[in-house]
């Protein structure tokens, strides 16, 4: 049976990747939503070249639709009315936004996305895309503060996992906002999965580095800190 799946944040970078594997696959029926459809912000971040054709890979027009994910009603609609089952939620503001942005959009959006999965009755997974930045705080102590510098750490090291409790970064108040409202999905994930009575799986996958363009040599990012990661 063909599975119709919601990808939040579908005109992202992650969302654009998804939408073009999924989509070859059959047994998927892809629908999207995004404030915009404008490129990801990560291309100017990294200072990606782009053509003027580069667009963001979406859905089909008549599966794409411009909403907020603020907008409970409008999201409950679209879910109801396509008869999603599984929704992959990606959408975030960044780090570079201020911190009530990140606080009001991050943590806000995920819980109303949470809820509309519970209160709808065809939803049956919510796959939630976190960060490794819930645990970049660990590089600002030893061994890893070794480590993220390219020098060789003088302690033993250990590659931090799924089981390591989460520790945001004081990088800035923005940075530090971007990964608190990372952990807070994780948590109100696990929060709903425990509800007696809870029929939706929840799921929490924690992104490393995806580069704008398919090139492993890319230097935009220290890969000393990208091996402890992954």
């Amino acid at each position: 049976m063909t599975k119709k799946i919601l990808i939040t944040g579908a005109s992202g970078l992650i969302g654009g990747i998804l939408i073009q594997h999924l989509s070859k696959n059959s047994n998927y029926n892809i629908y999207g939503i995004d404030r915009h459809v404008a490129l990801s912000i990560r291309y100017q971040l990294e200072n990606t070249p782009l053509s003027k054709d580069l667009q963001p890979i979406l859905p089909m027009k008549e599966k794409f639709f411009l909403c907020d994910i603020l907008d409970k009603d409008e999201l409950s609609r679209i879910i109801r009315d396509n008869k999603i089952q599984i929704i992959i939620h990606l959408a975030a503001v960044l780090e570079m936004e201020t911190v009530e942005q990140i606080e009001h959009i991050n943590c806000n959006g995920t819980k109303i996305i949470f809820d509309i999965a519970r209160e709808q009755n065809l939803v049956e997974m919510v796959i939630y895309g976190s960060s490794a930045m819930t645990v970049f705080g660990y590089f600002e102590n030893e061994p890893y503060l070794s480590l993220a510098k390219n020098i060789q750490p003088q302690q033993p090291l250990t590659k931090i996992t799924i089981n390591d409790p989460p520790i945001p970064s004081h990088f800035n108040p923005s940075f530090e906002a971007y990964c608190k409202s990372e952990i807070y999905g994780e948590d109100l994930a696990r929060q709903y999965s425990s509800i007696n009575g809870n029929k939706v799986k929840f799921i929490c996958l924690r992104f490393g580095y995806i580069n704008t363009t398919d090139d492993v040599t890319s230097n935009v990012h220290n890969w000393s800190i990208k091996a402890i990661l992954m």
